[in-house]
């Protein structure tokens, strides 16, 4: 991810820091496919540790992803634990699933996901989170969870918040409880982070 541009223009005498919902627009992001997004504003933040959060950015693809998928994608980063599958094999199972069981009703209401990656960022044994395990388990014998770089690209959604009359929000809900069940009975998943901002 290209950074150091975010500031480029700070030392000027009337230069002001961007806004922090834009503070990686017009930055890019290579990802390993050596496909490059343009990002834009922040769409929704995780609270949780500084730069560990989970960020959901809009983005835009080249013209060919353009073409395929329209204009309007996100990046989702996150940091989850090394331990876990990644979200993106998470939905290419229950996409392959649906097939199988020829239930394809699914397909039509999951997020159409175009690209995921999971990246190593911290190498070997001499690196910041194998610093970190040595020295908690040394000092109090405390377990941390080594976590991975995870960036998933999805076209983007609009959150149920903006279905706002009783006709369009009645059947979004039916239709959200339904896959709900089929994901827990069918693909044997449980969504654990249900909330107004999860629900698209």
């Amino acid at each position: 991810m290209d950074l150091p541009h975010i500031y480029s223009n700070i030392h000027s005498s009337d230069a002001q820091p961007p806004r922090f919902s834009e503070l990686f627009r017009g930055l890019t992001l290579q990802l390993g496919n050596e496909t490059t997004l343009e990002l834009k504003s922040i769409l929704s933040r995780q609270h949780a540790l500084l730069g560990r959060g989970t960020c959901v950015i809009q983005a835009s693809g080249p013209e060919d992803w353009t073409n395929k998928y329209g204009s309007n994608l996100v990046a989702k980063i996150s940091f989850p634990p090394a331990i876990t599958k990644p979200e993106g094999e998470i939905l290419q199972a229950i996409i392959d699933i649906a097939k199988k069981k020829k239930q394809l009703w699914v397909l039509n209401r999951l997020p159409d996901y175009i690209h995921h990656e999971r990246v190593e960022w911290d190498h070997g044994n001499s690196g910041l989170q194998k610093r970190l395990v040595s020295l908690l388990q040394e000092l109090s014998n405390i377990p941390y969870e080594e976590r991975k770089l995870e960036i998933l690209v999805l076209r983007e959604l609009s959150p149920i918040t903006n279905l706002v009359s009783t006709k369009t929000l009645a059947p979004a809900i039916r239709d959200i409880f339904k896959c709900y069940r089929w994901l827990y009975n069918e693909a044997k998943l449980m969504h654990r982070d249900v909330s107004t901002e999860n629900i698209m």
